[in-house]
């Protein structure tokens, strides 16, 4: 069987001719607000992690080992992410070694 060939190569994506404006410096702000960090931080995802994490392990972690059979040893079982969820398994890994292990 021969493989299909496209008889016409696709066209190059378009490129902006002006590079986009640069957003307000306000924008990119921190360390205001009590503590050096702004004072809306606290409803920022990572400003919600304990509270995040306890449900995780209070009921997600539970469901997930009765409903799917997931170990309960904590060697065998680990939490990762990226962004907020590199966050959360930093505190996992803090809070939570006899769930998560080491």
């Amino acid at each position: 069987m021969q493989s299909a060939h496209l008889s016409h190569p696709r066209p190059a994506p378009q490129r902006h001719q002006q590079p986009a404006p640069p957003l307000p410096p306000s924008r990119f702000c921190t360390g205001t607000g009590a503590g050096g960090f702004r004072g809306d931080c606290e409803r920022w995802p990572g400003g919600g992690v304990s509270d995040y994490m306890k449900r995780v392990t209070e009921e997600i972690v539970p469901l997930v080992q009765q409903r799917y059979g997931a170990s309960e040893d904590p060697a065998k079982v680990a939490f990762g992410g990226g962004s907020f969820g590199g966050v959360c398994a930093l505190y996992a890994a803090m809070h939570y070694p006899h769930i998560f292990g080491k």
